[in-house]
């Protein structure tokens, strides 16, 4: 257990503690400079509203479905919540992808109109948002089942006696899944200002194409880590009002007493189409234009054999690090479990938090901390770097 927790500070804490030190003592205060400009500006408004509009989208798409599924008795319920959840799974950057081979202008789109129409839209800020939203929703859904599934539902059944199901869902079964909801649509909000993939595809300025451009193209250390510190403020604020919100939600699920009643039955056709339509459009479409792409290519075998030592390297790299992170995590949430009062809360906080700072920082954090001579630099060039960063990103 203890060597859980070592590892957790120096893999997940530590970077992120070596780059707010280096923004302190090693920017030679170009703080106000760098800042306080019209393009730091423009980051912050379209970072911000990346990260509320897919918030707010993919909230509206995924709460309705964690109502349906927890209060509609569905057919094949169970087989409907994996395919519903399966976006979640996907690679952001892979889904923004498809979405480029179908809209660009050279994309599925424009060949069958025999001209651009959707390029313009295709690498733009609300596309990003869409993009994102489709992989996110599934959060909001799952957090809002379970909210709903840990209502007592005796509450709803005296309800129900002298009030029609629409308004029992709107003034008592909503409002005690809000909590759960909120911070759920934080959770999303982190993850989407947080995301490099999408952005940097979509040609989208935000914070975190910024950070890697100063780093990885401009060569600018200090620039990076003073891009990187609003950020990574903006995504700690949001992560501890989360956790404050969710609380023991993270760790702990209870049964709720008396029975769930399925009393929205009467709008399960509606449910059942909304949901088939999410499915289609967030994982049929995407995965169908992949895969028309990568059967049209002239020299799939050969593609498939070219790349067969870097599928071999990522299958050993991903067996190797799910182990370590699965090792530690282990530890860490058993530790959790047990945990009593203050340091139980203090221990969600930190999870959520470390968890919401965004790759591209912990990059940058770690490059700083093991590029450099001696021991350290010896473990920088092998293949320990990434198990270093795997640990970083999905410990929490």
């Amino acid at each position: 257990m203890g060597i859980a927790i070592v590892v957790f500070g120096v893999c997940c804490l530590l970077p992120v503690g070596y780059l707010l030190t280096m923004s302190l003592t090693g920017t030679d205060g170009r703080y106000a400079a760098v800042l306080l400009d019209a393009r730091q500006r423009g980051l912050l408004y379209n970072t911000a509203l990346l990260g509320t509009g897919t918030a707010l989208l993919a909230t509206a798409i995924g709460a309705p479905l964690g109502v349906a599924l927890a209060r509609i008795a569905l057919p094949r319920k169970a087989l409907l919540r994996l395919t519903l959840a399966a976006p979640v799974l996907l690679p952001p950057y892979v889904v923004g992808l498809a979405w480029i081979y179908l809209g660009g202008s050279r994309g599925l789109v424009a060949t069958l109109a025999g001209r651009d129409l959707l390029s313009g839209w295709t690498y733009s800020l609300p596309a990003g948002i869409l993009v994102l939203s489709l992989v996110l929703y599934p959060l909001s859904m799952l957090a809002t089942e379970v909210a709903m599934r840990r209502i007592d539902g005796r509450l709803e059944e005296a309800a129900l006696i002298i009030a029609p199901p629409g308004r029992v869902l709107w003034r008592i079964t909503l409002p005690l899944a809000a909590p759960s909801i909120f911070g759920a649509a934080l959770v999303i909000f982190v993850l989407a200002v947080s995301e490099f993939g999408v952005p940097g595809l979509l040609r989208v300025r935000v914070y975190t194409t910024e950070v890697f451009t100063a780093f990885a193209a401009l060569y600018d250390f200090s620039r990076a880590v003073l891009v990187a510190v609003p950020l990574l403020l903006l995504c700690l604020t949001v992560a501890c009002v989360a956790a404050a919100l969710l609380g023991e939600r993270l760790v702990i699920t209870r049964r709720s007493a008396g029975t769930r009643p399925a009393f929205l039955d009467a709008w399960r056709r509606a449910a059942v189409t909304g949901a088939l339509v999410v499915v289609a459009v967030a994982l049929g479409l995407p995965l169908a234009v992949l895969v028309r792409e990568a059967l049209g290519a002239r020299s799939l075998s050969a593609v498939l054999g070219g790349s067969g030592d870097a599928i071999a390297n990522s299958l050993v790299l991903a067996t190797a690090g799910a182990t370590a992170v699965l090792s530690v995590a282990v530890w860490l949430g058993y530790s959790r479990a047990r945990a009593r009062g203050r340091i139980g809360q203090v221990a969600d906080v930190l999870f959520v938090v470390v968890f919401a700072v965004p790759t591209t920082i912990v990059g940058v954090g770690l490059i700083g901390l093991w590029n450099r001579p001696g021991v350290l630099g010896a473990v920088y060039g092998t293949d320990f770097m990434f198990l270093l960063a795997y640990l970083a990103r999905f410990v929490p």
